[in-house]
């Protein structure tokens, strides 16, 4: 009869080895959810920084198009290379097409330049999939500006920020666009230098 008693004391477990199983149990399943969880950040942020790439040298190209808009349309008349380019050193909201909002310093089908305002527009996206500015009724999380400096005669510099709100960031927090916040968390900046080609 001891032997017995002895068997079952030595199959069963005690109340302290199930409290240690259940901490070391919950120890590995909140680590494996804060690796998913670090994970979803990092993927999140990776489409948001691609995205925000593509949209900031879409600025340079604008920029550029306008340019190149500048000579072959106005070649022999009283245009210039830099024609509506020069109000845009404190920064323009650039869009391929017209806006119906805004204060346009220029239009048409080669690009708009927009003044910047206050903190700027968020871009939208059209029926294409397109980022453009529209009616700024279903804004994404995204804000372009670009600021224009002309360096002497014949160059200018050319610097496109986009800028993005973070739902989330590893660091702590999340990070709201707006004026003068584009930091390297969310933000991407591209530079060209433009010259006078003709």
């Amino acid at each position: 009869m001891n032997f017995t008693a002895q068997n079952k004391k030595e199959n069963g477990f005690t109340i302290i080895e199930i409290i240690i199983a259940i901490f070391i149990l919950c120890i590995g399943i909140i680590g494996v959810y804060s690796a998913f969880s670090a994970v979803s950040i990092l993927t999140s942020d990776s489409a948001d920084r691609l995205v925000a790439a593509y949209l900031s040298q879409e600025g340079i190209e604008i920029i550029r198009n306008i340019r190149d808009a500048n000579w072959l349309l106005c070649f022999g008349s009283l245009c210039y290379w830099t024609d509506h380019l020069t109000d845009c050193a404190a920064g323009c909201e650039v869009d391929y097409k017209n806006s119906p909002i805004g204060v346009y310093s220029s239009g048409g089908t080669h690009g708009l330049i927009i003044q910047w305002a206050n903190n700027g527009r968020y871009l939208e996206t059209d029926s294409d999939g397109f980022y453009r500015y529209l009616t700024n009724e279903n804004p994404t999380k995204f804000k372009r500006k670009v600021s224009i400096i002309l360096l002497g005669n014949y160059a200018m510099r050319v610097v496109s920020e986009v800028s993005w709100d973070k739902r989330a960031s590893i660091l702590g927090g999340a990070l709201k666009a707006g004026e003068g916040d584009c930091n390297p968390l969310n933000c991407v900046k591209t530079e060209d230098v433009l010259y006078d080609w003709f």
